[in-house]
């Protein structure tokens, strides 16, 4: 018995209809705040933060020195939209996200663990989707 032709077609129209599953954005800003230049990268899928790199470097009078920090493990989701990242040792950033935007909070570091001597990073800043521009930095 041959294979009906319209089975495929239904398949196909099903398949076209159900609702997409969201990806990973990517969100990105820079800014420059006194002597210190940040630049950072967040991944959001859904309403979560699920990833980021952060790369601060400070202007020194007669160098350029920088601060690297990335997630070294499993986030831990939390409520309304709060995501803890571990970093080195017992150090953390949090992300907290509400609507279009992403405050990030790197006070829960120790400087040593990712700077080079006279450097910093900042303390919050605030990443709106579609914007280039850091919002509300704080440097630490």
């Amino acid at each position: 018995m041959p294979y009906p032709t319209f089975v495929p077609a239904l398949l196909g129209l099903a398949l076209a209809a159900a609702p997409a599953i969201a990806g990973a954005e990517t969100w990105r800003c820079s800014a420059t705040k006194g002597p210190v230049t940040h630049d950072l990268s967040a991944t959001v899928e859904g309403e979560r933060v699920t990833g980021f790199d952060y790369l601060a470097s400070t202007k020194g009078a007669s160098e350029i020195t920088s601060c690297s920090l990335a997630p070294e493990g499993k986030p831990t989701a939390g409520p309304a939209g709060v995501t803890t990242f571990p970093l080195t040792d017992d150090d953390v950033a949090v992300a907290r996200r509400s609507g279009d935007t992403i405050v990030f909070d790197f006070t829960r570091t120790r400087l040593s663990n990712y700077c080079g001597q006279s450097s910093t990073i900042a303390a919050t800043l605030t990443l709106k989707a579609g914007a280039k521009h850091c919002l509300a930095v704080r440097n630490q």
